[in-house]
């Protein structure tokens, strides 16, 4: 497993590198398709539809053209994460909502003379307070589980070239059955920590007066580049497994 770890990383870093480095005109493209998905707030979702682009799979990075195709490519994975993250947070947050209301109401159905409200109130913020801390741990499982679920849904929708096969939760769990659900729990928290790491890297650098939000918008294209990389390794894992079945 930690030769696995090693490769992807490895190979990720080779393909980032191989991609930007030197290759200036490639690396200024992909940093005006991140200033136009960043400041349009993913409407306009150029870099996004390159994303896409790498998740196709291919030994060599992919071009920055055929624009159209990367916005609509764009638009197809933020569909997917409205599906996957937005309606659930949406969902979620009507159900803690009417849970906290529920806990709170006796602030506002006190009769008079009842006691302290001030007491009461205390007492019924506390209550509040600890039902929203129980339920953390309740949304950080469930949306870890979107997120095992929605990075194979990305790629499988660039393979087959068809969006609703992002949907398809049985495949996507066949899928990750044959890279194996350790392996791929494992591979998705590496992924994770990293994220946190390169965030905090590019927090730092944005930090800088007047140039670091330019600076941090410099650096993610290689940052974004290389995490989809990985993810698509980590896709193909499934299929070298069921290619060796095949074969066996």
């Amino acid at each position: 497993m930690a030769m696995d770890i090693d490769e992807l990383l490895n190979r990720s870093y080779a393909y980032t590198h191989d991609a930007l480095w030197e290759q200036w005109e490639r690396w200024g493209l992909l940093f005006v398709c991140v200033l136009i998905n960043t400041f349009t707030m993913g409407l306009i979702p150029l870099f996004s539809g390159y994303r896409y682009r790498i998740f196709e799979g291919g030994i060599e990075p992919p071009g920055v053209d055929r624009w159209a195709r990367l916005f609509f490519d764009g638009w197809k994975l933020n569909i997917i994460w409205i599906v996957y993250f937005l309606i659930p947070l949406i969902i979620v947050g009507l159900i803690i909502g009417g849970i906290l209301f529920a806990v709170a109401s006796p602030i506002f159905m006190v009769p008079a003379g009842a006691g302290d409200p001030e007491i009461i109130i205390r007492r019924t913020l506390v209550a509040a307070g600890l039902v929203l801390i129980a339920l953390i741990p309740l949304l950080i499982v469930l949306f870890f589980v979107l997120d095992l679920l929605q990075v194979i849904a990305k790629v499988r929708a660039a393979r087959t070239g068809i969006l609703m096969d992002a949907f398809d939760l049985r495949a996507i769990l066949s899928h990750i059955k044959k890279i194996g659900w350790g392996n791929y729990i494992v591979l998705i928290l590496i992924l994770w920590i990293i994220s946190i790491i390169l965030g905090i890297i590019v927090g730092a650098f944005a930090g800088i007066p007047a140039i670091g939000w330019l600076i941090a918008l410099l650096i993610a294209p290689a940052i974004e580049m290389f995490k989809a990389r990985y993810v698509t390794l980590v896709y193909d894992r499934g299929l070298e497994h069921e290619a060796t079945v095949e074969a066996g």
